[in-house]
């Protein structure tokens, strides 16, 4: 059995346990502390991202999903498996809209308070920035009118947080995404299970933002076509009873096709269709 561990309300990692859920790890969502998935063999834990690194780190559970910036000093027990490549929001400084900003150099002798105080501290080292860390426990504690901090750095995703708050992002720190981490001495068992979803989830990432598409074309130009939009591709070719003219099939990325739209309409290209595609296994 393949112990999974997840954050709660993971708005940030709410696209990667969408994978899970697709790769066969079914679940149900509303937060209980352990779920057994009945498709494929595996618990899921229910636990906030800090207890997600102890229980990782000390084979507790055998993989997690956490963010990037919950890495900076990870435990050399964990392994980094998977960056997802989407879902991706920014670690930021905000500050009161009426606040007037003209640097980092205004944070000298401020205090900011932060959910993230290892990343902070870190970054202003870096610039060497001295300033006040405030450890909160989310952005709804921070309250400059009261006192507490002049500044917050959190996690920004759609921005609309900052809004309830008039706040405004100064100073983007870092981008962080989803990042899938396993227990480098997981048993063998456990190893083998999670190999398998490893191809699942590989499979579903392949597919993503891409279609299967498929058109009718002069025969004469299947290779130019083909240059357009994947160099190297070996489409499927299904010739008609008309000698200069054959369907071919191929999977490509959406958004090229359409950049080169206006042309393979140039080209005499005609029915157009687009496929879904879930996985790929390559």
């Amino acid at each position: 059995m393949l112990r999974i561990a997840i954050a709660p309300n993971a708005q940030f990692c709410e696209s990667t346990i969408d994978i899970l859920r697709s790769a066969g790890v079914q679940f149900p969502s509303n937060n209980t502390l352990i779920a057994r998935s009945r498709q494929f063999p595996a618990e899921v834990f229910t636990l906030p991202y800090n207890e997600i690194l102890h229980n990782v780190s000390n084979g507790i559970v055998d993989i997690g999903i956490v963010g990037d910036h919950h890495l900076i000093n990870k435990d050399p027990n964990i392994e980094e498996v998977r960056h997802f490549p989407f879902a991706s929001c920014n670690l930021s400084i905000s500050l009161p809209k009426t606040t007037r900003y003209k640097g980092l150099e205004w944070l000298v002798g401020k205090k900011i308070a932060t959910p993230f105080t290892d990343v902070l501290t870190n970054y202003l080292k870096s610039k060497n920035i001295r300033a006040q860390v405030i450890p909160i426990s989310n952005l709804s504690s921070f309250i400059p009118e009261m006192g507490v901090a002049d500044a917050v750095f959190d996690l920004v995703i759609t921005g609309s947080t900052l809004l309830q708050h008039n706040l405004r992002e100064v100073e983007v720190v870092m981008q962080t995404s989803p990042t899938l981490i396993a227990y480098k001495k997981m048993a063998p068992t456990q190893r083998m299970i999670f190999d398998e979803l490893l191809v699942r989830i590989d499979a579903i990432l392949e597919a993503k933002g891409k279609k299967s598409i498929t058109m009718m074309v002069d025969t004469d130009k299947v290779d130019e076509i083909i240059n357009m939009l994947i160099p190297n591709a070996e489409p499927a070719i299904i010739p008609l009873k008309s000698n200069n003219k054959c369907f071919i099939t191929l999977i490509t990325e959406e958004s090229r096709v359409w950049d080169v739209l206006p042309r393979l309409k140039q080209m005499n290209v005609s029915n157009i269709t687009f496929g879904s595609i879930d996985k790929i296994v390559l």
